[in-house]
């Protein structure tokens, strides 16, 4: 009895801490069985002191690529071979494909939030006056992406003052076209801050669970004119997102750049066009559900 060949299985992995609210794999994996691909997307959940030896492991294996989530978009940069000019103004790598014996880093959060931004909204990137809720790893990637597209003036508004006057230095340091500014949390010139801007973005946790009742922004900080996007995808209308439309703003969810991330990884690894119907109709179901 002769046996046809049965195609090698190619991983695709996810590492983060925790997972278990990713929607990463069920999306990808809907699209490697849309387009007939031998590929299975898996969570990995690990510790910090294993992300470096993991990813250098995984250069010589089956596993072809990568994403990483919070909160080893920085750390993972130590295991990298290459990385990308975006993810190195960023500060941070979400996606990795291994190539040739390399493990080499990209940013898809970067054009991810930007293309949503472009489909949602009339926002223009040139010239905008933008406000950033927190200065963590996903305030630089929006940071970045802006900056690059034109925006003139961006204010960080952090709890921490002394965290988020470091994080707006090393900003500036890299991207010195743009006004940059740092405000803390609770502070009263925030509202002018924000009255002055043209977008405000959410790039904290606050809002998904367990704070999904909560919003980093009081709402009467919000005006029609504003564009505000947060980018929580899960739950896909947050109390800000709620607070926004009550005020007559216009909204951009996280659900187009959570979207627009993983499509441009799924490009990266393959080589192929992602089924990026298929990849939305699999999350918008996924997110009704939740």
């Amino acid at each position: 009895m002769s046996h046809g060949k049965v195609a090698p299985i190619s991983i695709a992995a996810i590492i983060g801490n925790p997972l278990g609210h990713s929607l990463s794999p069920v999306i990808h994996n809907a699209a490697f069985s849309a387009v007939s691909m031998p590929w299975v997307y898996v969570p990995i959940e690990i510790e910090e002191s294993q992300v470096v030896p993991l990813v250098k492991a995984f250069r010589e294996s089956n596993v072809r690529g990568m994403n990483v989530t919070m909160p080893f978009k920085s750390v993972v940069i130590d295991a990298l071979d290459e990385v990308d000019k975006l993810a190195a103004l960023c500060g941070a790598v979400n996606t990795i494909e291994f190539r040739d014996g390399k493990a080499i880093g990209h940013n898809t959060d970067c054009t991810g939030f930007l293309r949503s931004v472009r489909e949602e909204s009339e926002l223009e990137t040139e010239g905008a006056k933008a406000v950033l809720l927190g200065a963590g790893g996903v305030a630089r990637a929006v940071a970045a992406a802006l900056a690059t597209h034109g925006a003139s003036e961006i204010t960080v508004i952090g709890r921490s003052p002394e965290k988020t006057e470091k994080f707006v230095a090393g900003l500036q340091g890299a991207l010195p076209s743009v006004k940059w500014r740092s405000a803390t949390t609770g502070d009263p010139s925030v509202q002018n801050i924000a009255g002055n801007a043209d977008t405000i973005i959410n790039c904290t946790p606050v809002g998904m669970f367990p704070n999904q009742g909560e919003s980093p922004l009081p709402a009467e900080y919000i005006l029609p004119e504003h564009v505000v996007i947060d980018l929580i995808y899960r739950p896909a209308e947050t109390k800000l997102i709620i607070e926004a439309q009550k005020a007559g703003a216009s909204v951009v969810t996280g659900v187009g750049t959570f979207l627009h991330q993983a499509t441009e990884a799924f490009e990266l690894w393959t080589a192929q066009d992602a089924p990026v119907s298929v990849m939305r109709e699999v999350l918008d179901a996924k997110l009704r559900g939740a």
